[in-house]
């Protein structure tokens, strides 16, 4: 990270690529360091302090670090390590909760988000003090990510919060105003990247057919992603994503380049670098 805190999009309201650079860092970094080696971390990312960081040895919930600096605080949230957590990605698709009256959220996304949220309480800021939040997540820790924003919101205003998904998964269903996530949601794929288009939505279906199950015909197919979407290109280009809710476009429009390589923090790390700014 910057010596002081650097916001997600820059003054025309586009994502930064040097704020990108800054949050995959902590990533890959959390990725790859443990609890016993803190200060790696923060050495990779260039200060800060870091309040708490939830790690569990068997990885039943993802890593996730809580770092402040002055009084804007980040929290990462790395994606799926485990055969347990593929499979948790895959059931908590077939088995959602409800969310409010109209919409349905994945149930492992759900249940992780809960005790993270939990475990982070006795280490988040007082409201009072008008704080900055920056949630940041990769893969199933961008679908965990979904789910704490607008409780962060309710805490903290909208204003106060900005989130970053990437190369995430869809958490919610058809339903939900974009206000639910607040003006500072974001999201970056790369085209090729299968996950972002995971769970399916309703023209995916055809292609699941093998999934045929008694489960089948009752799994909600309107899942869809919220927020502002862009694409990273191998060039380091950062640019909006013309299908931006996966929603109004064909069917598994990753599959023409499909590159499931293409969803590794480390390999999105080096395109990231190429377009931030020596």
């Amino acid at each position: 990270m910057a010596e002081s805190f650097t916001p997600l999009v820059d003054v025309l309201g586009n994502l930064d690529s040097n704020a990108l650079l800054e949050q995959v860092s902590g990533l890959v970094a959390l990725y790859w360091g443990n609890p016993a080696d803190g200060q790696s971390v923060l050495d990779i990312c260039g200060g800060g302090k870091i309040l708490a960081w939830f790690f569990d040895p068997d990885h039943e919930v993802t890593s996730t670090a809580l770092v402040q600096q002055g009084n804007h605080y980040y929290i990462w949230i790395c994606g799926t390590v485990n055969v347990g957590q593929w499979l948790g990605n895959l059931t908590g698709a077939l088995w959602p909760a409800e969310y409010g009256t109209k919409t349905l959220v994945h149930g492992f996304f759900l249940s992780v988000a809960t005790q993270l949220w939990q475990n982070a309480q006795q280490y988040l800021p007082d409201p009072s003090t008008t704080p900055t939040i920056t949630i940041v997540g990769h893969s199933l820790g961008g679908g965990v990510a979904q789910v704490i924003t607008p409780l962060l919101i309710d805490k903290y205003g909208a204003a106060n919060v900005e989130t970053l998904g990437i190369a995430q998964p869809r958490a919610f269903t058809l339903g939900l105003a974009d206000s639910t996530f607040g003006p500072k949601y974001y999201r970056v794929r790369m085209l090729g990247d299968p996950v972002p288009q995971l769970p399916p939505t309703s023209g995916d279906t055809v292609v699941l057919i093998v999934l045929l199950t008694p489960r089948f015909f009752s799994i909600p197919w309107s899942w869809v992603h919220y927020g502002k979407g862009y694409i990273l290109g191998t060039d380091g280009s950062l640019n909006p994503d013309p299908n931006d809710t996966y929603w109004s476009g064909a069917p598994f429009t990753w599959a023409v380049n499909f590159n499931p390589t293409l969803h590794f923090i480390a390999n999105i790390a080096q395109y990231v670098e190429k377009g931030a700014s020596p």
